[in-house]
């Protein structure tokens, strides 16, 4: 199903998305720093304890910025603060985990990181992790999963 084209007044601001950005990424640091401070306390009783917790806040910040977007419907905490949202551009449906995870990528990738951020200045709709994955970042909030029906309320009806 090809749905209609946007108008750029739907399309989330450069603004919007980069405010976005740097709200997860203080997110990320601050799951890193928690995680850090703590290992610290723990140094003096188990090195390796202490390694564990440091490499497990990096990967959860990391699993944080890979999947945030797909596991709170196309808006990770930054998106949602901002009022916008990703959304597979073929359906206009919410992004799901593997779409999160390939638009998060080039973020990663030194060098790709500056190229998908040029694409965005320079095209104003899309940058290079929203190629990628087949998705857009647009205005307002995702609209609401569909009511379960419950067997209490198929009875009634």
């Amino acid at each position: 199903m090809r749905r209609k084209a946007l108008s750029d007044a739907e399309i989330a601001t450069l603004y919007q998305r980069l405010a976005a950005h740097f709200i997860d990424s203080c997110i990320m640091v601050a799951v890193m720093l928690a995680f850090v401070i703590f290992a610290g306390t723990m140094e003096g009783v188990n090195r390796y304890l202490a390694e564990g917790l440091r490499i497990f806040g990096a990967l959860l910040a990391l699993a944080y910025r890979l999947l945030a977007d797909g596991i709170m419907r196309g808006q990770g905490i930054g998106k949602r603060r901002m009022g916008i949202h990703v959304v597979a551009v073929s359906t206009g449906k919410p992004c799901v985990l593997g779409q999160s995870m390939v638009r998060a990528l080039p973020i990663f990738i030194p060098f790709i990181g500056l190229v998908d951020v040029f694409l965005l200045l320079v095209n104003k709709r899309r940058r290079l992790g929203d190629f990628l994955a087949r998705t857009e970042v647009l205005q307002g909030n995702p609209s609401p999963p569909p009511l379960r029906k419950t067997r209490a309320r198929a009875k009634k009806s």
